[in-house]
């Protein structure tokens, strides 16, 4: 095998700059480059690229909470990251892409581990029943990615209570998550939750077995170490990225109303207004339509329309009165 390897770790914790990370190594790599990126984040709930927030989680808790939302450049579902959450990414040109192969690498990883992960029928890996890694994946013409998630020690209560959306009447035209049961390693590897410093320790070992089972698959040296194998490895840091205006530029990309926010498909909501109903479209995030419904039409439902219309999408208009 005559093709290069890489390692990239960021030491960067904020949920933006790691996927404006992600999308340059992407599209500036050498083409012949195979990598793997490692990286932890504070707490987000990062959507796939075609998703609705409002459905697939609770915004207005998670503001409450510091937990970020994100909108991912990929396609696929719903996902929670916090400290004790590992995110990996793996890069290849496009022709060389063997998404089997690359969930057998995490696969591998997770079984020196003593954990006997299986693919489940979803782009997940789930153990005893429990999902504990989710995966989604981007093309371009010449190159391809397949990112995912391994549930260390995440934060699981404030998983499940942020990724409760807040109760609505919402059609919307974009792709739902599946939900499922999930787990952390630290529950199921042997020894796992022995000592207070388990979770770091954990956190560390995971990210050896996948830079082992990545270097093993295409390294060219089995059982070895980084230094061991052909790969170059890289520590990306502030400096890495304050140098380099197109990972600050698409972090700021990220971080933008129009991109959490308005990249949301089509969706209408239906709300409840005395003795009848409004319905509510709104496309790009802004309310772009009101129907009223069996509600009185006077001078008050007037004012409320024209108060609505174009504005920012609130999920508080669900409380408002004409």
């Amino acid at each position: 095998m005559n093709q290069a390897v890489a390692v990239y770790r960021s030491s960067l914790v904020d949920p933006f700059l790691n996927l404006a990370i992600e999308d340059y190594l992407l599209r500036n790599r050498p083409l012949s480059e195979r990598a793997l990126l490692l990286y932890v984040n504070d707490p987000a709930v990062v959507i796939g690229r075609h998703q609705n927030p409002w459905i697939e989680c609770n915004p207005e808790l998670m503001a409450q909470e510091g937990v970020v939302l994100a909108r991912r450049q990929s396609g696929g579902g719903t996902v929670y990251h916090d400290r004790g959450n590992l995110n990996f990414t793996l890069f290849s040109r496009r022709e060389d892409y063997d998404q089997d192969a690359n969930f057998d690498l995490v696969v591998e990883a997770l079984r020196t581990l003593g954990v006997a992960a299986e693919r489940s029928g979803r782009n997940d890996l789930v153990c005893g029943g429990y999902k504990i890694s989710g995966s989604a994946f981007k093309h371009l013409r010449e190159r391809s990615f397949h990112h995912g998630t391994v549930l260390v020690a995440a934060d699981l209560a404030r998983l499940s209570a942020v990724l409760k959306p807040a109760p609505a009447e919402i059609r919307s035209r974009g792709i739902a998550s599946v939900r499922s049961t999930v787990a952390n390693l630290i529950d199921l590897v042997p020894g796992g939750a022995g000592s207070p410093d388990a979770p770091a320790e954990l956190m560390g070992r995971v990210a050896d077995a996948l830079i082992g089972a990545f270097l093993d698959r295409w390294g060219g040296a089995v059982g070895a170490s980084v230094a061991g194998s052909r790969a170059a490895v890289h520590e990306l840091d502030a400096a890495f990225v304050a140098a380099r205006e197109q990972i600050l530029a698409r972090a700021d990309e990220y971080r933008s109303w129009d991109w959490v926010y308005g990249k949301t498909p089509r969706f209408e909501e239906t709300v409840r207004l005395g003795g009848g109903v409004a319905r509510v479209y709104v496309e790009n995030g802004c309310i772009s339509g009101i129907e009223l419904n069996g509600a009185r039409e006077d001078r008050a439902s007037a004012v409320w329309r024209e108060r609505l219309l174009g504005a920012e999408y609130r999920p508080s208009l669900r409380t408002q009165r004409m």
